[in-house]
């Protein structure tokens, strides 16, 4: 339509006047002309995105979850999550003050450098025999073997570990993602492992200070108590007759307290160095599996419907704005001072392409 309600002709451009009086209408009109151009980058869009899925190596996540076994039931249980929250903190890494519970510390020492390692430099069983390191797989060929190794723990917990913990239950799940199915369950299933093997290495080592220590301070009451029955027996073999004396009686009350009290200690630390000795050579395992980690069937990545649906929104939104962006060029170049300029570059054009033929020589 025109400025005077007559029909515009098809395939007549867009005014400024036209935009202000119709407005969306007008827009739309704008985008149907150009309809075949925000096709075309529609379908270079969608294009793109084939290609990266074709390009992108096929990811594969694998998962298990794991529980503790414990969950602080006994002073014993308090002692090893204890221990497991100073090694965590040995580590680097944060633990609250108020961590009890040790599926709280589960994913912070999983996540850490010490695990890490262990899993990366652990062997794992590949196609076709034969077994590979996780190192390998993650880490620069050539390169330093300490700049490989950091270069691997960084992708390794970037982009390849996923933890996750449900604080009500104390569930922990671990997932691993790598371009090998088997090998991605593999690596999930020894995170677990490793992470018990740390659990008792820890628990262990802290009950064999105690038996340590234990075993020190035995030997202390122990002579404690051999002197103070040394000394009973001879106040008594120099003292037959006491009955008459009251300070000969209250020197024996005295030494047969001690006696007494050292004979208590004594028992008491025996009874301890046991239940140390005891928890020094369990080996029950800490970490509960709820679910071992099997090699996935289907791939995480690239999730292919998800990228031609983003490669097509992205390219519609591309075309539009290029249609928009030609419109306003074209209104743009049909206001006054745009043409005179225009005319006048034409002129001049003109006029010097008229000079180059006169000087041209004639034949």
């Amino acid at each position: 339509m025109t400025a005077d309600g007559g029909a515009r002709p098809t395939g007549a451009t867009v005014t400024v006047a036209d935009l202000d009086r119709y407005g969306f209408p007008a827009l739309l009109a704008v985008l149907a002309r150009r309809r075949r151009a925000i096709a075309l980058v529609v379908a270079a869009a969608v294009a793109a995105g084939i290609v990266l899925c074709l390009v992108l190596p096929r990811q594969f996540r694998a998962e298990t979850t794991i529980l503790p076994s414990l969950r602080v039931a006994s002073d014993s249980d308090a002692a090893s999550v204890a221990a497991l929250r100073s090694a965590a903190g040995a580590m680097g890494v944060s633990v609250g003050v108020g961590a009890q519970d040790p599926s709280v510390l589960f994913p912070q020492v999983l996540r850490s450098r010490t695990l890490a390692e262990r899993v990366l430099l652990r062997e794992y069983p590949v196609r076709g025999g034969g077994t590979r390191r996780l190192l390998d797989a993650l880490g620069k060929a050539g390169s330093d073997s300490s700049l490989r190794l950091d270069a691997a723990v960084r992708r390794w917990r970037g982009r390849v570990l996923r933890l996750r913990l449900d604080a009500k239950s104390g569930v922990t799940a671990v997932s691993v993602e790598l371009q090998d199915a088997a090998l991605s369950a593999a690596v999930a299933n020894a995170c677990v492992e490793e992470l018990d093997r740390f659990n008792r290495e820890v628990k262990n080592a802290q009950a064999g200070k105690q038996v340590d220590f234990i075993s020190n301070r035995l030997v202390e009451v122990e002579q404690q108590l051999a002197a103070a029955e040394d000394a009973l027996k001879q106040f008594r073999e120099q003292n037959r007759q006491l009955s008459g004396s009251p300070q000969l009686l209250l020197q024996e009350a005295r030494l047969a307290r001690d006696v007494q009290l050292n004979e208590q200690l004594f028992l008491t630390l025996k009874t301890q160095l046991e239940v140390a000795r005891i928890e020094e050579v369990k080996n029950v395992p800490l970490v509960v599996v709820l679910d071992r980690a099997t090699p996935p069937v289907r791939p995480s990545s690239p999730q292919r419907l998800q990228l031609l649906a983003c490669a097509g929104g992205l390219g519609l939104a591309l075309g539009i704005a290029l249609a928009l962006c030609q419109a306003w060029l074209e209104i743009a170049s049909e206001q006054p001072p745009v043409r005179a300029l225009r005319e006048i570059f034409r002129n001049d054009t003109a006029l010097l392409a008229r000079g180059r033929r006169h000087d041209l020589p004639t034949p």
